[in-house]
C-alpha cells in the first residue's frame, strides 16, 4: 500500500487495508517493518539492524509494532482515557527499545532536532515508529486523523480541509463509489417495479 498522505504515521495506520480476499497486514516480517521504516524514511539505512539480530528479539519488535499500531488506531477511534493510557504505554515501551542521541540542527532559520542511534539494533524499528506517531500527535490537530467514511474501508486520511468536511480517503476510489451505490439506490427507490429505470 503506498502512502496516501503526507503523514508518515497516517500511512503507518494504512499498513492494514482491504484487499480483494479481507484484510490486508503489511507488517508480517521483521524485514517488511524495516523496509517500510525505510521507505517512509522513519529510518535512516544508517541506523538499520544489524542482519545478526536474533530472530526472538526481532519477532518480539514485530510484535510491539503491531501492538503500537492497534494502540494508535484505538485511541483515534475511541479519544478514551483507557486508549490514552494504553498507547502511552507502548509507545513508551518502544522508547525504551533503543538508545539514542538527540542534537540541536537548524536548517533555513528552523530549530529542529537530529536524532542518531547508538548502535545498529532491531530496537532502533520501533523506536523510530514511535517517534513519528508522537511527532504526529504533537503536530497535527485534534480530529484532523480519521477513517474513512466507506463502509468497505478501514483506511485512515488527514484532513486538511478548511472546514474538516473530508470523509473519504480517496474521492475518485471510495468517494465514487459511495456516491454511485447511492444514486443506484436512488434510483431504485423511485422505480414503482423497484428496479432502476424501470416505467411500470
Amino acid at each position: 500500500m503506498g502512502p496516501i498522505d503526507r503523514s508518515a504515521a497516517v500511512d503507518f495506520l494504512n499498513t492494514r487495508h482491504m484487499g480483494s480476499s479481507g484484510v490486508v497486514d503489511d507488517l508480517t516480517s521483521f524485514d517488511a517493518v524495516v523496509s517500510w521504516a525505510v521507505t517512509h524514511e522513519v529510518l535512516r539505512r544508517a541506523d538499520l539492524p544489524s542482519r545478526k539480530a536474533a530472530p526472538s528479539a526481532t519477532r518480539r519488535h514485530v510484535a510491539l509494532v503491531i501492538a503500537m499500531r492497534s494502540a494508535f488506531e484505538a485511541f483515534l477511534l475511541t479519544k478514551t482515557a483507557e486508549a490514552r493510557r494504553a498507547l502511552v504505554g507502548y509507545l513508551n515501551q518502544a522508547l525504551a527499545s533503543a538508545r539514542s542521541t538527540e542534537t540541536v540542527v537548524v536548517a533555513d532559520a528552523v530549530f529542529d532536532l537530529a536524532r542518531a542511534y547508538d548502535e545498529r539494533d532491531p530496537g532502533n524499528v520501533p523506536h523510530a515508529i514511535a517517534w513519528t506517531i508522537l511527532d504526529c500527535l504533537r503536530t497535527v490537530p485534534p480530529g484532523a486523523i480519521r477513517r474513512c467514511s466507506a463502509d468497505d474501508c478501514i483506511l485512515f486520511f488527514l484532513d486538511v480541509t478548511k472546514n474538516g468536511s473530508r470523509r473519504w480517503c480517496s474521492s475518485e476510489g471510495c468517494g465514487a463509489r459511495v456516491r454511485a451505490r447511492r444514486h443506484y439506490q436512488s434510483r431504485k427507490m423511485s422505480s414503482p417495479s423497484g428496479v432502476p429505470g424501470e416505467v411500470a
